[in-house]
């Protein structure tokens, strides 16, 4: 008996010391649930010309994700965002072979009926815009694949501190996707570790300031978000490029109000060197908070990499709070931050 009482004491300690990791480990909710923000990522690669002066080739690449967000209060660290929903469909598109004989929208939803509809819209948009890649692609050679989250889980988490930046080792993602139906191809959707890695192009050091028409950051260097961006495209670009910005640039923001937030505003056309004949062209970023709390309503990045002929990528990654009706069409922040 006395044992059974024991093992009894001992069951309700440990339940105790359980009770208070989990109330340790769980975030202090902000007034309820805590605002909802939209994390939106889109990054696009084309190419062509002739290999080694020979060889044709046509190459088109993109990748987008986009997450519904809620935020808590973690202690004195800062604001911590939990997934909160998949906002569209994320979606991993390539070209396949030298001159295109297939191109493939791998789209991720919650149902196959979804990410095939969702695949098969986005083929016509893009072929209604990106003719010169798909010109000799035959009919059977446009294809949407369904990709599906894997059961149990549902989990990407970052936190942004007290200083308004996104700490890397607070980034914690298992989004897992695969594919439903037999095949002996290796297909994969990247967009959520790419998502993941993304949150570094925020990182740029920014504080704002109070009561300024103007604000400037200097010693920007996009060295380690590019790349590790660059990790999940396809092997052959891991393996051989890697970008180095060879100097660091500064950004000029205009800074104006509205109520009780801050608007800051900057652009630059570098023309910073990163691999080969690549340069940054443009880089923009308007950010919208309150430079007191440093409470955040909109950070967007955006940025162009080309040679002289076109050739290269653009890469544009937002961040939003969405309870607010903040949030722009994807079109919209195309147009509002490439100046399209």
């Amino acid at each position: 008996m006395k044992k059974r009482k024991s093992f009894a004491v001992v069951g309700f300690i440990l339940l105790l010391v359980s009770l208070r990791l989990w109330a340790v480990s769980n975030p202090t909710p902000l007034e309820g649930n805590g605002p909802r923000y939209r994390l939106k990522m889109n990054f696009s690669v084309k190419s062509w010309g002739r290999l080694a002066l020979l060889i044709p080739y046509k190459a088109y690449l993109e990748v987008n994700g986009d997450l519904f967000l809620r935020v808590y209060k973690d202690g004195e660290k800062g604001e911590r965002f939990l997934f909160d929903g998949i906002g569209e469909p994320g979606i991993y598109m390539q070209t396949i072979d030298f001159i295109p004989s297939e191109v493939h929208v791998r789209a991720a939803s919650n149902s196959i009926e979804e990410s095939v509809r969702y695949g098969k819209e986005r083929l016509e948009s893009w072929k209604a815009v990106n003719g010169f890649f798909c010109e000799k692609v035959p009919p059977k050679g446009f294809k949407a694949l369904p990709f599906l989250f894997k059961k149990g889980n549902g989990k990407f988490t970052f936190l942004r501190d007290r200083e308004g930046l996104f700490p890397e080792e607070s980034v914690e993602n298992s989004l897992d996707l695969y594919y439903p139906w037999p095949s002996k191809s290796k297909f994969s959707v990247p967009a959520y570790k790419m998502l993941a890695a993304a949150l570094t192009f925020f990182n740029t050091p920014f504080k704002g300031a109070e009561g300024e028409s103007s604000y400037k950051v200097i010693n920007i260097n996009l060295n380690r978000p590019m790349n590790k961006v660059l990790k999940y495209t396809v092997p052959a670009v891991q393996k051989f490029v890697q970008l180095k910005q060879r100097r660091l640039f500064a950004v000029d923001f205009l800074v104006t109000r509205e109520g009780s937030w801050t608007i800051y505003e900057g652009e630059s056309f570098p023309e910073v060197t990163v691999w080969g004949g690549f340069s940054i062209k443009e880089y923009r970023r308007r950010v919208v908070m309150d430079p007191k709390t440093l409470e955040l309503k909109e950070d967007r990045v955006y940025f162009k990499i080309l040679d002289d002929k076109g050739h290269g990528g653009e890469g544009r990654l937002e961040l939003i709070r969405e309870d607010e009706g903040t949030f722009a069409s994807a079109d919209g922040v195309h147009s509002s931050l490439s100046g399209r």
